[in-house]
């Protein structure tokens, strides 16, 4: 019996449901790859607590599961991992090419699957608007897309956390999809037809070839050469919420070659303090905020607890409301301290007097804010690559309406880049 090693090939796959996640992880299993459903646990969990099965049931099991590993075995929500590798590490997997694992729903599993130094995770996605054209027909949303759109931000991000026992760190133990695809060492974009099979299977096993079949499959892409870049620079970033990076390039009309023109990350301007020296002025403006906030801002009533207005016409009304973020200004953008990635590769452009931006290209490892929307809109850069999954809606429309060209990035990530480009060459 051959049992997981550390060069066993393990592909964690990842993605908010209607996104594809199954049909690459049957594409995997016609690869020759041995795929288990994490969801069979939960489903097992299920029948013996007697619980009748269903997509919210399951849910609230898994999030039991991993709150239970994380309070009581000092884990930190990897439970549902570590029990899949326990099943296959009884099995004989000589006669598989690897194991896909579907589908990770958490960052405490994303951290169980790493421990093995040849895993990798995919992340597959889709506009919600093309997830819901895919599953409306389900019996569960014949009500319609809200109760699709209910459980779709749950997947995405639930915020559940609770206190380890052995370091006191507070840890996620609800479902964060959205965490989980920003953490994927491969994006996949699957914006076609899934019934295309073919198509889709050239796709992505071009996509996953130097990770299925060693470096050397595929050189790597352009575009995967500059967000690598990009996400280089995002690493000189000292602020507390997220590093950002952001490279700025130019295709030669001649030789057709893209230059990298300049670069920037998200950091205060010189002779101002970066909020890793203090605390996150964004934060503070929120707390502010919350201390005085006692009234809803759309209807008048009086709120009751974690901001939920009692009027239930009201938006507000629901649980998952934004409401700190609606009533502070560009999400508190307006009094963050520091110069956004795109606008310090543009400025470093200016201040190097290096060449026009009229008609560059910007890669940026998120989507760009309002702000910096107008700014790329008026310096001539005609397209931009993003990681983001989920884009700011007012910075999206003001660059569709100066007809910038968005483009979502796929294929293999920064984390990912070395060691699936990086080939063994003979003296």
């Amino acid at each position: 019996m051959t049992n997981i090693s550390n060069d066993t090939l393990i592909i964690g796959l990842t993605g908010s449901f209607g996104s594809g996640v199954s049909e690459i992880a049957n594409l995997l299993s016609d690869e020759g790859f041995r795929v288990l459903k994490v969801s069979d646990f939960l489903k097992a969990e299920a029948t013996k607590l007697g619980t009748p099965i269903s997509r919210h049931s399951l849910q609230l099991i898994g999030n039991n599961l991993r709150k239970n590993d994380i309070e009581k075995d000092g884990g930190d929500g990897g439970y549902l991992i570590r029990k899949a590798i326990d099943v296959l590490q009884k099995e004989d997997n000589s006669k598989y090419k690897g194991i896909a694992l579907e589908s990770i729903k958490n960052p405490g599993e994303i951290n169980e699957l790493r421990k093995y130094p040849n895993a990798f995770l995919v992340a597959i996605d889709a506009p919600e608007s093309i997830r819901w054209g895919r599953l409306k027909h389900l019996p569960e949303y014949k009500s319609g897309q809200q109760a699709f759109t209910g459980d779709d931000q749950r997947d995405k991000k639930e915020d559940l956390y609770c206190t380890q026992n052995k370091t006191g760190n507070k840890l996620l133990f609800g479902q964060e999809v959205t965490i989980c695809v920003d953490l994927a060492d491969v994006l996949i974009n699957n914006i076609g037809k899934i019934t295309d099979k073919e198509e889709f299977k050239r796709n992505i096993l071009n996509i996953l070839g130097p990770i299925i079949n060693g470096p050397g499959t595929r050189e790597p892409t352009q575009h995967e050469l500059f967000m690598s870049q990009a996400y280089n620079t995002s690493l000189m970033s000292p602020c507390l919420k997220r590093q950002v990076g952001a490279i700025i390039v130019k295709i030669d009309k001649g030789s057709k070659r893209a230059y990298l023109i300049s670069s920037g990350y998200n950091k205060a301007p010189r002779g101002n303090i970066d909020c890793i020296k203090g605390s996150c002025r964004r934060d503070e403006r929120k707390r502010k905020i919350s201390e005085i906030l006692q009234y809803c801002p759309k209807c008048g009533h009086k709120f009751g607890s974690a901001y939920i207005c009692p009027n239930q016409e009201c938006q507000y009304s629901k649980k998952e409301h934004k409401i700190k973020d609606d009533i502070t200004l560009s999400r508190g953008l307006d009094i963050c301290p520091a110069v956004h990635a795109e606008e310090q590769s543009i400025l470093q452009a200016a201040y190097l007097g290096s060449a026009s931006l009229e008609d560059a290209i910007l890669y940026s490892t998120t989507f760009p804010c309002l702000m910096c929307a107008k700014m790329i809109i008026q310096v001539g850069i005609k397209k931009i690559f993003f990681i983001d999954p989920y884009p700011d809606k007012y910075s999206r429309d003001t660059l569709i309406n100066a007809e910038i060209e968005l483009e979502k990035f796929e294929g293999i990530k920064a984390q990912a880049y070395y060691k699936s480009f990086k080939r063994n060459i003979d003296n």
